[in-house]
C-alpha cells in the first residue's frame, strides 16, 4: 500500500493586520477585515471598513468563508455544529463566525490539508466527504488539546475539495473567547497535527486490511444494497399489491394537512410520524423486502464489530444510525406517493410528469405497476359517449339526462362551450342529488380537478357511493336475464356496468385497487373501451405477467371497433417491429382523434394529434399543423403540450414561436416541471462550458429526491464523472438501484476494474437480462443489439458465445447501423470463421465503403490470412496501403508499415505474420478503448433521445 503522504499548509488571518504573503504576494489587498475574511453579515463591523476598502481586500466574494464552501469543486460544509446544507444554515453560521471575528487581533487559522492523490486516499479509507469530515473532526479535537486550546471554545468549518487531481481539505478555525494572542504554531505543534491526521488514516488502513480487504468492497456495495431496498419499497408502495400497506397509506393521506412540506423531517409531520413509522415497519418486513433488509442489518452489525475489534473501542452504532436514515428515506417515499395523489384519486389526478409518460413511447422508465398518465385521460374521453338507455333502482338511477349532458359540456369543454369546472361542479351536484350515479361519479372527478380542500377524502366517498350503486344496478340487471322483452337492454347494461365497475377496481376509485376484479369485469364488458383497458393491463404486467403479444391482440380488437386510442396503442407497440403497419394504425388513430375534435375541444386530443404530426408517426412530418394543435393544448394549460411545444420550437428553430417557447420554458422550470428540468438539464450537461454544465446539474438535481428518476441519476453520474468522483459514484449507484440497464453495466465495469469479480458478474447479469428483454421486444434497437453482442463476445453477465455475438451484431447491422459491419468483420476474422469471409468481403466491397479506411483495413485482413482461400499477399498490402491513405489511425498506418516492410525484404513466413498480426491487434486495442467512450456518447445522444421521445 502506498504511503499516506500528507502536505499541510498552515496560515492565519489576524484582523487589522496584513494578509499573509501567500494570499497577497503583491500586497494589494490591504488589511484583514471581517468582510474580507467572512464576507458581509449582520455582524460586519462597518466602522472598520468602507465600500472602497472592501473592493480592495475582498479577494473572493463572501470572503474566505465563501471561498471554501462555494468555490468550484467544494462539497458540503461541515462544522463544529455538524453539516450545514441549506443556504439559511450557511448564512446563520456565517453570522455566528463573524460575531466572533470583530476585534483587531482576533485570529482565524486557515490550514489546508492536501493528500497525495485519490487512489492513495482511497486506500486509507477516504472515499466520501463524510470520511474527510470524520478524520478532520477527530484530528482537530486532539490537536486543540495538544496546543492548549479548549475544544468547546473553538468554532470551525471545513470543506473537502475535489476540483484538482488530488483531494484536499480547506479548514478554518477560531476561538469564541480569545485566549491565544499569536497565530503561529511551533514546528513541533504542526508536525504533531500532521501525526494526528496520519494516525487516523492508519487506523482506517488497519480497518480495511483487518478484514482481508473485504471492508473496502463492503463500503462500496452498501449504498447499492440500500438503493435496491428503496427501489423495492417504492415498487411495493406504488403497485398497491399489499392491501394492508395500501390501506394504511390511504388512511394517512386522509389525515395529512393540505399545506406544508410533505417531508418526514418537517415540523408539519411531527403529529403524523407515529403513523408513518408504522407504515415503514410494515414495508421493511414485507416478504418482498424482509430478507434484503435483514441482510443489510447484519452487514451493519459486522461493520460495528470490525470497528470495535480494530480500534479496541466501541465508536459506532451503525445499525441505529444507518437504519434510522433508511427508514426516513422510505418514509419520504410514502409521503411522495401521497403528494402525487396516487391513492384516493389515481385516475384523475394531475399526472406525475416525473414518469415522463408522454415523452416515452416505449415506457421503459415506468415502474412495473404504474399506468401511463395518458391512459387516465383517454378513459375519461371515452366515457363521455352517451349510453343508449336508462336504468334505475330505488334511490338511484343512471341516465344521460339533458342536465347531465350540459354539465359534461362544462366539465370537458367543447367547440361551442369553454370548460368551466365550477359550473360543472354545481350542475353535477344538482344532478347527483337527484340520484344520477353518473353525475355522482363525475362530481368526484371534478372536485379532484378543482383541488378543493380535503379533495381526496370527498372524492373517495363519492366514488365509493358510485361503485356501490353500479354494483347494485348490475345485480338488479340480472333479474332481466331471462326476460325476452328485455334481452337487448340486459346485454347492453351488463356490458356497460361491468366496464364501469371494472375500471373503478382498476384505478382504485372508492375501493382498493383489485386487478383480478378489474379483469373479471372488463372481460365481461367486452366493449372497445374495456378491451383497451385489458390491453393496458397486459402491457404493464398488472396481475398477470407482462404479455406484449396479448396486449397487442386486445389493442387490435379495440382498434377494429374504431377506438382511436386502441389504434394508437397498437401502432406504438407495432412500431418496434413493423414501421409500415404502425404508420397505418397511427393514421387510423389520427383520423379518429380528428373526428372527436369536431365535437370537443379537448386539450389532450389536440396534444395527441400534434405529436403524431410532429413525430411523423404517419410517415410524414407536418410541423406547422402539429405546432398549431400543440398550441391549442397549451392555451388550455396542458402541461405535456407546453413541454413538447418548447422542445419542438427549439429543435426546429421556429422564429415566430421562440419568445412564447422561452416564456413557457421559464414557467415550467419555475414550477419544477420534472420533464422540462430533465430536458434542460440533459441539454446543458452536454455543454463544454463549465458554467452551463453546472447549471444543467442543478436542474437535474431538482428532480424530486432522485428516487424514481433512473435516467436523471444516470445523466448526473455522467456529468459528475470528470468533476467529482464521489458524486459520480453516488448517482451511478442510485440509477443502478432502479435497474437502469446502462447504469448496471457501468457499475459492473467499475467493480470489475476493482477486482470485485462476484459483484461485477452479478450486475452484468442483471444488465444483460434487461438488454435481452429489450432486444426481444424490438429488432430496431441498435444500441441494445450492439451491447448484447459485446456482452456475448466478452462473457459479461453470460457465457462467451461468439455465434450469439455475431447474431446480435448482425441484428444491429440490419437495423440500419452500417458501421456494425466492422464489428462483424472483427469477430469473424479474429475467430477464424473462414466460411464467412466471402460474405463480409462482399459487404465491404460495396460502393458506400469505397474509400472507407476501416472497410479497406478489414478487407486487407481477409487477403492477408494465409489460411484463407482469399489469401493474396499483394492485394492485402494494396488494400492496407489504401486504408492508410484515408486514415490517421495509428494502428492502420503501423499495419501498413509492417507489411510493407515484410514485402520489401521479401521475407514472408508464418511466424513473422503471426507476430505482426499480434502486434497489430495490440495497437488496435487502444482504438477499441476510444470506441468504448464513443459508444457511451452514442447512448447519451441516441438512446436517451429515443427513451425520452422523438422530440428531445
Amino acid at each position: 500500500m502506498s504511503k499516506p503522504h500528507l502536505v499541510n499548509m498552515n496560515m492565519f488571518l489576524e484582523k487589522g493586520k496584513a494578509f499573509p504573503k501567500k494570499l497577497d504576494p503583491e500586497g494589494k489587498k490591504g488589511l484583514v477585515t471581517t468582510e474580507s475574511a467572512i464576507g458581509y453579515s449582520k455582524y460586519t463591523a462597518r466602522s472598520n471598513s468602507n465600500e472602497n476598502t472592501f473592493e480592495k481586500v475582498d479577494f473572493a466574494p463572501g470572503g474566505y468563508y465563501d471561498y471554501t464552501n462555494k468555490r468550484f469543486g467544494a462539497t458540503r460544509t461541515f462544522t463544529n455544529e455538524g453539516w450545514k446544507d441549506s443556504n439559511q444554515d450557511l448564512k446563520q453560521f456565517r453570522n455566528y463566525v463573524a460575531k466572533h471575528f470583530q476585534d483587531d487581533g482576533d485570529i482565524l487559522w486557515i490550514p489546508v490539508q492536501s493528500y497525495k492523490d485519490f487512489t492513495t486516499a482511497n486506500q486509507y479509507g477516504l472515499f466520501t466527504q463524510e470520511d474527510y469530515a470524520d478524520i478532520t473532526k477527530k484530528s482537530l479535537d486532539r490537536f486543540f488539546k495538544y496546543v492548549g486550546l479548549e475544544p468547546n471554545n473553538m468554532i470551525w468549518w471545513m470543506n473537502y475539495h475535489n476540483n484538482k487531481n488530488h483531494p484536499h481539505v480547506h479548514l478554518a478555525f477560531l476561538e469564541k473567547d480569545k485566549t491565544r494572542t499569536k497565530g503561529t504554531f511551533t514546528q513541533e505543534e504542526l508536525i504533531q497535527y500532521k501525526r494526528f491526521i496520519l494516525t487516523e488514516m492508519k487506523e482506517r488502513e488497519r480497518l480495511i486490511l483487518g478484514n482481508d480487504n473485504k471492508m473496502l468492497a463492503t463500503f462500496k456495495n452498501i449504498d447499492f444494497e440500500k438503493q435496491a431496498i428503496k427501489s423495492n419499497a417504492l415498487d411495493l408502495i406504488s403497485s398497491k399489491h399489499s392491501s394492508n400497506i395500501n390501506s394504511l397509506i390511504v388512511k394517512l393521506s386522509q389525515k395529512l394537512p393540505d399545506t406544508g412540506r410533505l417531508q418526514y423531517g418537517s415540523s408539519h409531520m411531527i403529529p403524523y410520524r407515529e403513523d408513518i413509522d408504522i407504515i415503514v415497519e410494515h414495508i421493511l418486513h414485507h416478504e418482498k423486502i424482509r430478507n434484503e433488509y435483514d441482510a443489510l442489518k447484519n452487514t451493519w452489525l459486522e461493520l460495528d464489530d470490525d470497528y470495535s475489534k480494530t480500534l479496541n473501542e466501541n465508536i459506532t452504532n451503525m445499525v441505529d444510525a444507518e437504519d434510522g436514515k433508511l427508514r426516513k428515506q422510505i418514509a419520504n417515499l410514502v409521503l411522495k406517493e401521497i403528494k402525487n395523489k396516487t391513492f384516493a384519486d389515481v385516475e384523475y389526478h394531475e399526472p406525475s410528469v416525473s414518469k415522463f409518460a408522454h415523452e416515452n413511447d416505449n415506457d421503459e422508465i415506468l415502474l412495473p405497476y404504474h399506468l401511463n398518465a395518458d391512459d387516465f385521460i383517454e378513459e375519461d374521453v371515452a366515457d363521455i359517449e352517451p349510453i343508449e338507455s336508462s336504468f334505475e333502482t330505488p334511490g338511484a338511477f343512471m341516465e344521460w339526462t339533458q342536465d347531465y349532458k350540459s354539465a359534461l359540456g362544462y366539465l370537458y369543454g367543447s367547440m361551442e362551450q369553454e370548460r368551466d369546472l365550477l359550473i360543472a361542479k354545481e350542475m353535477l351536484q344538482t344532478e347527483s342529488n337527484k340520484g344520477n350515479v353518473l353525475a355522482t361519479h363525475d362530481l368526484a372527478k371534478t372536485i379532484l380537478l378543482l383541488k378543493e380542500e380535503n379533495a381526496q377524502g370527498k372524492a373517495f366517498d363519492l366514488y365509493k357511493e358510485s361503485l356501490e350503486t353500479f354494483e347494485i344496478l348490475l345485480i338488479e340487471n340480472e333479474l332481466n336475464r331471462d326476460d325476452p322483452s328485455k334481452e337487448k337492454s340486459y346485454k347492453y347494461m351488463f356490458k356497460y356496468l361491468s366496464y364501469r365497475i371494472g375500471k373503478m377496481y382498476l384505478y382504485g376509485l372508492g375501493t382498493e385497487v383489485d386487478y383480478e376484479q378489474a379483469i373479471r369485469n372488463l372481460a365481461n364488458a367486452d366493449n372497445k373501451y374495456a378491451l383497451y383497458s385489458l390491453g393496458t393491463l397486459y402491457e404493464r404486467g398488472l396481475v398477470v405477467k407482462s404479455n406484449i403479444q396479448a396486449a397487442k391482440n386486445y389493442y387490435l380488437k379495440t382498434a377494429e371497433k374504431e377506438n382511436p386510442y386502441g389504434s394508437y396503442a397498437y401502432a406504438r407497440l407495432k412500431e418496434k417491429d413493423n414501421v409500415t403497419v404502425s404508420q397505418d394504425y397511427y393514421t387510423q388513430a389520427y383520423e379518429g382523434f380528428k373526428k372527436m375534435l369536431e365535437s370537443t375541444n379537448d386539450d389532450q386530443l389536440h396534444y395527441k394529434v400534434g405529436m403524431i404530426l410532429i413525430d411523423g408517426k404517419m410517415g410524414h412530418i407536418d410541423i406547422p399543423e402539429g405546432i398549431k394543435h400543440l398550441n391549442k393544448a397549451v392555451l388550455r394549460d396542458n402541461e405535456y403540450a407546453k413541454v413538447q411545444f418548447v422542445k419542438t420550437v427549439e429543435k426546429y428553430q421556429l422564429e415566430d414561436k421562440l419568445e412564447q417557447a422561452s416564456e413557457l420554458k421559464q414557467e415550467l422550470l419555475n414550477n419544477n416541471n420534472q420533464s422540462m428540468l430533465y430536458y434542460e438539464g440533459f441539454k446543458l450537461t452536454k455543454s463544454e462550458d463549465v458554467h452551463e454544465l453546472m447549471e444543467g446539474i442543478q436542474y437535474l438535481k431538482r428532480i424530486e429526491d432522485h428516487e424514481d428518476e433512473d435516467s436523471a441519476c444516470y445523466r448526473l453520474y455522467k456529468s459528475y464523472r470528470d468533476l467529482d468522483s464521489e458524486q459520480s459514484f453516488h448517482y451511478l449507484t442510485l440509477s443502478a438501484g432502479h435497474d437502469n440497464e446502462y447504469a448496471l453495466y457501468d457499475l459492473a465495469k467499475y467493480h470489475e476494474d476493482n477486482d470485485n469479480v462476484e459483484m461485477s458478474q452479478r450486475l452484468y447479469r442483471k444488465s444483460f437480462n434487461i438488454f435481452l428483454l429489450k432486444a426481444n421486444e424490438s429488432r430496431s434497437d441498435i444500441f441494445t443489439h450492439k451491447r448484447l453482442a459485446h456482452m456475448f463476445e466478452k462473457g459479461k453477465g453470460t457465457d462467451i458465445d461468439i455465434h450469439k455475438a455475431l447474431q446480435y451484431y448482425q441484428f444491429a447491422y440490419e437495423a440500419g447501423d452500417v458501421k456494425t459491419i466492422y464489428d462483424i468483420s472483427r469477430v469473424i476474422l479474429q475467430n477464424k470463421m473462414i466460411n464467412n469471409y466471402k460474405d463480409i468481403e462482399q459487404e465491404l466491397s460495396a460502393s458506400e465503403f469505397k474509400n472507407d479506411p476501416n472497410a479497406l483495413y478489414w478487407r486487407s485482413r481477409i487477403y492477408l490470412d494465409k489460411e484463407s482461400e482469399f489469401f493474396d499477399f499483394n492485394k492485402g498490402i494494396k488494400l492496407l496501403n489504401k486504408a492508410s491513405e484515408f486514415s490517421d489511425e495509428p494502428y492502420i498506418k503501423q499495419s501498413a508499415d509492417y507489411y510493407q516492410n515484410i514485402k520489401s525484404n521479401s521475407g514472408y513466413s508464418g511466424s513473422v505474420l503471426d507476430s505482426t498480426l499480434s502486434l497489430i491487434k495490440r495497437n488496435a486495442k487502444q482504438n477499441e478503448r476510444l470506441l468504448e467512450r464513443g459508444r457511451e456518447e452514442y447512448l447519451e445522444d441516441g438512446l436517451e433521445k429515443e427513451k425520452r421521445g422523438k422530440s428531445l
